[in-house]
């Protein structure tokens, strides 16, 4: 394995690389991964680290958080991500949720009520298997875990996502006890699940030009899988269509009579003239 040196985007020289230095440096368990507003991450980590580490200590999981410039695609959040048993990772939730609540929410982009439901909620990332088995047959199961602990929770579509990211975004809203014993019943049910394949990662460098902005979703999806949109297809088409246009004779597109059959003169009118 051939490790690039500190701060380069592409750490490493493939994927398969990657996981494998990660499955050795850490020990195995259960992944999952929270959202934390940029604007209160310097609370979650604490002056030199001192906080995070604390978490780390008192919770016994093993926690990274993004760089300051990297944020999940689609949103002004950085990603901190876990990885531990049940236990571990419900302590660790806990204790970083209380730090989030806990934080100066001092932006100048972000309104009272914004900042004040924003603290009141909190947003983690699941695999889509995890996301399958959370909703349920038909959202039976997430119906039930809403009325059970008195909670909104929302789930972002697949296309609110790249089409290449297996993470899909959870978000729980209500009293802060309500929130967090939610958060312990869906770590439970993310625990549970065999068939989730979430990488221990926090940047999203490839995926930094993604915009969840609305109006042809699916074609801008198949763009990023190597194919054309239609909106890009079709004023590929106009242009070459106006190309064409110029290089023909100026007749071209005129309205033109149809050619009539000429019928021969008589003998008699061609001897007058």
């Amino acid at each position: 394995m051939v490790e690039r040196k500190r701060g380069s985007r592409d750490r490493y020289d493939s994927d398969e690389e990657r996981d494998r230095y990660d499955s050795k440096r850490r020990k195995s368990g259960t992944i999952i991964k929270m959202l934390c507003p940029y604007y209160i991450a310097g609370a979650v980590i604490g002056k030199g680290g001192e906080k995070i580490r604390e978490v780390k200590d008192r919770s016994g999981a093993t926690i990274e958080i993004s760089r300051h410039e990297s944020r999940f695609p689609g949103t002004d959040e950085r990603v901190i991500a876990l990885e531990g048993d049940r236990d571990e990772l419900q302590a660790a939730c806990r204790y970083l949720n209380e730090s989030m609540r806990d934080g100066d929410s001092g932006s100048s982009r972000q309104t009272d009520y914004e900042a004040d439901r924003r603290r009141r909620s909190c947003k983690i990332l699941v695999s889509d298997s995890s996301m399958a088995m959370i909703i349920g047959k038909g959202g039976d199961n997430i119906r039930d875990i809403k009325k059970e602990f008195a909670v909104q929770i929302n789930t972002s579509k697949r296309n609110e996502t790249p089409w290449s990211l297996d993470e899909r975004v959870i978000t729980v809203e209500g009293d802060d006890r309500d929130v967090d014993r939610c958060l312990d019943e869906l770590i439970c049910l993310i625990c549970t699940d065999d068939r989730s394949k979430m990488r221990f990662s926090v940047e999203y460098y490839e995926h930094r030009h993604f915009s969840r902005g609305g109006g042809g979703g699916p074609s801008r999806y198949r763009a990023e899988r190597g194919g054309r949109s239609r909106s890009r297809s079709r004023d590929r088409r106009t242009r070459s269509r106006s190309r064409d246009r110029g290089r023909r004779s100026p007749s071209y597109g005129r309205r033109t009579s149809r050619k009539r059959s000429r019928t021969p003169r008589s003998p008699s009118r061609s001897r007058s003239r």
